[in-house]
């Protein structure tokens, strides 16, 4: 019975049935502007192939085991477990194929709605161009923007020079050398942004009075970590500065410290910041810094350094800040959200001893906490003293670990104060 319900099977060759590459290459072949829909295409086609090739491997495999069983069957050999295989084999096989085309099928839809629907941040600043661009050329056709009295009466700024077209940013990758309309920009300058690295300053007045080398060290890091803790809210761009442009800061009667920031490049734009304290510390930085347009992101890499000097100790501390990348989380809304991302290493020069803090980055499938930092400090020996952790837009805790790095003391250092 078992012999005569596999021969009533019916074959390989027609149970599979091929599938035509021709019912879905109309979708997938259509050009898009957008990079990510392209690659999902091709994406999409290499998997196809590869799914012919299995297509013909189970057909020829099928035919070769049909014919061992017919060659077998007048001798009567033929077991049990065989032909229970063949059945599964059968079964397998069929099931396998059917559900490969319906994720075909389905993926091609999914490509159709994307195609239809997907708008990206080009997009959006195209339409936003235009509207400016309409307004300017009512200006520039005498027609003002509304009509009351003479002296209530408004006119917008008349279009330059300086603002782009939308094909203009959809050639390059790079927006460092593109000029934007007034309404991306938060109303400071990039030389005054600079300078609030140092609202939380505190912590360098503590660190400079702190006997222990490692936990002066631990710190100097914190500092560190402070100056982003109001990048999360402010998704804005500020001013650049003109060339020699400065802006002075002087705060010796409440915190004890006066800064001086300066424009020193315009191209690329680089800027530098100089601060003295009359607690004992004084801290330079210059940096350069590179965006680029990836998708739906914008990303800053800043280029420079940062050094801290305590002159009781003669502590010099040197650090380089991570990168920060602006994407848009939903492109029909236009949200916006700001990530840190990388590892900020701060090093004594004096005692070779370092800190490696580093910046999680928050992900769909990852567990992560959203913003979370950790990191250990390190001796001269490369033992760790000291942990970090906490959150780079809320707040860091500090704690001691001895030799099996269980903790013996914590300490809340810094808490990100509210914003106004």
């Amino acid at each position: 019975m078992l012999l005569k319900a596999a021969l009533d099977q019916p074959a390989i060759e027609h149970a599979i049935q091929p599938i035509e590459m021709l019912e879905y290459e109309t979708e997938l072949d259509s050009e898009t502007e957008d990079e990510t829909i392209a690659n999902l295409s091709k994406i999409l086609k290499a998997k196809f192939k590869e799914l012919q090739t299995c297509e013909s491997l189970i057909q020829k495999d099928g035919t070769e085991l049909l014919d061992a069983l017919s060659r077998e069957l007048p001798s009567g050999s033929i077991s049990r477990t065989t032909l229970d295989r063949l059945i599964l084999f059968k079964m397998t096989a069929g099931a396998m194929l059917e559900a490969s085309k319906e994720f075909t099928i389905a993926t091609s839809k999914e490509i159709e709605n994307l195609q239809q629907n997907f708008s990206s941040p080009n997009s959006i600043l195209k339409e936003k161009m235009k509207k400016k661009k309409e307004n300017f050329k009512l200006l520039s056709n005498g027609k003002p923007r509304r009509h009351e009295t003479e002296d209530d009466e408004f006119f917008d700024a008349i279009e330059s020079s300086s603002l782009i077209s939308a094909d203009d940013l959809s050639k390059t990758s790079t927006s460092s050398n593109v000029s934007t309309p007034v309404d991306f920009n938060e109303p400071i300058s990039a030389l005054q942004k600079q300078t609030e690295d140092l609202e939380y300053s505190f912590i360098l007045d503590r660190a400079v009075n702190e006997s222990d080398e490692t936990k002066r060290l631990a710190l100097v890091t914190i500092f560190a970590l402070s100056s982003y803790s109001t990048i999360g809210k402010r998704t804005t761009k500020p001013f650049n500065p003109m060339l020699g442009e400065t802006f002075d800061f002087d705060r010796r009667n409440d915190l004890g410290w006066k800064s001086v920031a300066e424009q020193v490049s315009h191209h690329p734009p680089t800027s530098a910041l100089a601060a003295q304290s009359l607690h004992g510390w004084s801290l330079n930085q210059s940096y350069t810094f590179t965006t680029k347009v990836k998708g739906r992101s914008l990303c800053m890499t800043p280029i420079g350094g940062t050094y801290v000097k305590f002159h009781n100790t003669n502590d010099l501390f040197v650090y380089e800040k991570v990168s920060t990348s602006t994407r848009m989380t939903n492109i029909m809304t236009g949200n916006l959200q700001t990530d840190n991302y990388g590892e900020l290493c701060v090093k004594n020069l004096k005692t070779n001893s370092k800190c490696i803090l580093k910046f999680h980055e928050s992900g769909y499938f990852t567990k992560t906490e959203p913003r979370k930092v950790s990191g250990e400090v390190l001796d001269s020996d490369g033992k760790a003293k000291f942990r970090i952790e906490g959150s780079w837009d809320k707040s860091a805790t500090l704690f001691k670990i001895d030799e099996d790095e269980n903790i013996e003391e914590e300490e809340i250092v810094w808490k990100a104060a509210s914003l106004p």
